[in-house]
């Protein structure tokens, strides 16, 4: 780390690293691999930094509560690599969200009070969004996280990286991004085709204002699980979104194991190509087949031909040009 910020020496010794993923975190050494892999109870995490860039400027975790082992976390945060210190700034908010989550007593999810966690985290996140002003030089990183108590997905979203949540195989939820294209009225998935699909108007560090950060703005939701059904939780950066669609990460989750999800969805996206006139014949077939309404077509439609997207503007994303992360977790709730 540079700047001023650091770990006090008693506050390491006091959490004793509980996985090879907390201890990379914790040491620093996250980013300074080109490619990393993790398993722990029931979730992955794969990390590779990509075919063009030198460094990794993505971090992230999966672990388990400390005093409570129904008590699961996974995380991303992409550092921004427009800016200085990307690196530095996601390592650091993941580090910090570690040992908030270690220290959040064990029954605090028990009577399911879930604005204490929201006011909790967003208390926390303009801590850390001080720290990384105030220590990276410029550095600014993105954030998708979830928490999982076995009743409830915990999701907080900043930035242009991706949660997905699929129930007994079908998508139940995903995220939406705070890109440019997406404010201007873009309509998703067509926003990654968009010449300004880099531009993100909410993240931590770097131009964040603390009042993006209360806990009546920041985009949290909360998915009730439901008896004998079986969900995964994929988060992702956007070196993964940009060239995979949701319905072609749906296909990867499905058509894997739960311990290869995360590393199948960064192979896939290394290697694909996003195309824009294959995904407009996507949701084309989607309206000729009824899944999508004649009204949301042509909104749809509307949106593109506003923002002057078509065959020939859309830019063209290839697989591997970006660091590309995925944490994935595989939970049931019992009946």
């Amino acid at each position: 780390l540079s700047g001023d910020y650091k770990i006090n020496d008693n506050e390491c010794e006091f959490y004793k690293p509980s996985n090879k993923c907390r201890e990379a975190i914790m040491s620093g050494k996250q980013t300074t691999f080109s490619f990393s892999s993790e398993k722990i109870a029931g979730m992955q995490a794969y990390s590779d930094v990509g075919k063009v860039r030198k460094n990794q400027e993505d971090s992230y975790y999966i672990g388990i509560h400390p005093n409570n082992d129904n008590l699961k976390i996974m995380m991303v945060a992409d550092g921004m690599g427009g800016h200085s210190n990307g690196e530095i700034a996601s390592n650091l908010v993941v580090r910090e969200l570690v040992l908030w989550f270690e220290s959040l007593n064990k029954e605090i999810f028990k009577d399911m009070d879930n604005k204490k966690i929201i006011v909790s985290l967003s208390n926390k996140l303009k801590e850390i969004n001080s720290k990384v002003v105030k220590s990276t030089s410029g550095g600014g990183t993105t954030l998708c996280l979830s928490i999982i108590n076995g009743e409830e997905i915990f999701i907080c979203n900043i930035g242009d990286s991706r949660a997905l949540v699929l129930e007994d195989g079908k998508l139940l939820f995903n995220t939406t991004s705070h890109s440019m294209p997406v404010v201007l009225g873009v309509p998703e998935p067509f926003d990654r085709f968009y010449r300004n699909n880099n531009v993100i108007i909410r993240n931590i560090g770097y131009g964040c204002q603390v009042d993006d950060l209360d806990a009546d703005s920041l985009d949290i939701d909360i998915i009730n699980m439901k008896s004998g059904r079986q969900y995964n939780v994929v988060m992702c950066s956007d070196g993964v979104s940009d060239c995979l669609s949701d319905d072609k990460m749906v296909e990867v989750v499905n058509n894997s194991s739960k311990d290869d999800i995360a590393a199948n969805l960064v192979k896939e996206a290394l290697h694909n190509t996003a195309i824009f006139k294959e995904e407009y014949l996507r949701y084309q077939d989607k309206y000729l087949q009824g899944i999508i309404s004649e009204k949301d077509w042509k909104s749809i439609n509307l949106s593109l031909i506003k923002n002057g997207l078509n065959v020939s503007t859309a830019i063209t994303n290839k697989g591997g040009k970006d660091n590309t992360t995925v944490t994935s977790g595989s939970f049931y709730k019992k009946r």
